[in-house]
């Protein structure tokens, strides 16, 4: 059992095909985030964690060794000539594996959670929660009552029910219910609790590689660039919404379609439902590698465009709008009246 505490996020086979630099076998890289000067660090030190993956116990740094040694095999063959289509699965499990075992991705979770913490918090005493609430506690109350005391006369259950409306319009059910979810932002450590729905997300992964079915139809191009100045994003891979013209996390959009995995300063490889289509330039790549990471992007240079880039770091690093909070946050006091 492996007993290493530094775990990478961003395997060092892919921030090694990104190096700045080689000095005595080790690879170095351009390390930039938001609003810090750039540094030039070494790939050991990049994008790693102390126990990112738990402790030895879960075993999945042991596990993600010989998995990654033949996911960069792969992108070899794919740079010597082999047509990518050929290792369409292999490609598939390359780019979950890579999606799901991010820092970028776990701090999306615990991001979106607060935002439906905040939204359920900052709606909680609005007419229509407070209404739905006082509708849902009564129901429930009723069914109580009923269970307890089944001998009563309809007479009585209902003079029960009139008591009960009478205390609820007493009490300010939106601010209890405001006070409960304020404590919970306070004492939930979500960060935790994504760390935990990671860990057993990865576990699956390595137990049963299945890839989403958005895959399933992707065509696979290697796509070759006259610059060699593309980034890596603390995300890895990112898939493109055409209808939103934004980047998201693979298969966390259904209006998301086209998977774009930087492999190197000079390369990206891409898979499109329809391979007709032009790709991103790569401009754009860059600023969606950089938009939905939400720490640190790596570079082989660095110049006046990757500190602007750096700029960029975590404005789409969430799953969740703070629009659709809102609107989850109304439909759920809504269903909760209707129930």
């Amino acid at each position: 059992m492996s007993k290493r505490k530094r775990n990478h996020y961003v395997p060092r086979f892919m921030l090694n095909r990104f190096a700045s630099r080689m000095c005595d076998g080790k690879h170095f890289i351009w390390l930039l985030r938001a609003g810090k000067a750039a540094c030039e660090v070494s790939t050991r030190d990049a994008a790693v964690g102390k126990y990112f993956y738990g402790r030895p116990e879960t075993q999945i740094e042991e596990r993600l060794g010989p998995v990654e040694t033949a996911q960069s095999g792969i992108i070899r063959r794919i740079e010597a000539g082999d047509d990518p289509n050929d290792y369409s699965s292999e490609i598939s499990e390359l780019v979950w594996t890579l999606a799901i075992r991010t820092n970028a991705l776990r701090s999306s979770f615990a991001n979106s959670g607060q935002q439906m913490i905040d939204a359920l918090s900052e709606s909680a005493q609005s007419p229509d929660a407070a209404g739905a609430m006082k509708a849902e506690v009564s129901m429930l109350a009723a069914k109580e009552i009923d269970r307890l005391f089944p001998g009563l006369s309809p007479a009585q259950m209902s003079q029960l029910i009139t008591q009960l409306h009478v205390q609820l319009e007493q009490l300010d059910v939106g601010e209890e219910v405001r006070g409960m979810l304020d404590k919970a932002s306070r004492e939930i450590d979500l960060l935790d609790s994504a760390q935990s729905g990671q860990i057993r997300g990865i576990t699956g992964i390595l137990d049963s590689p299945l890839q989403p079915k958005l895959f399933k139809s992707l065509r696979w191009t290697l796509v070759e660039f006259v610059e060699d100045c593309l980034i890596l994003g603390d995300a890895c891979v990112f898939a493109w919404d055409d209808t939103e013209q934004e980047p998201t996390f693979p298969n966390y959009s259904k209006t998301a379609r086209d998977i774009y995995l930087p492999l190197s300063p000079r390369l990206a490889l891409v898979g499109q439902v329809d391979a007709s289509m032009p790709t991103l330039p790569l401009e754009t790549i860059n600023e969606a590698s950089a938009s939905i990471s939400c720490d640190a992007v790596f570079a082989n240079r660095v110049g006046n465009r990757e500190a602007d880039y750096s700029k960029l770091i975590g404005r789409r690093a969430v799953m969740l709008r703070e629009l659709d909070a809102r609107r989850m946050a109304r439909d759920a006091w809504s269903n909760l009246g209707d129930s």
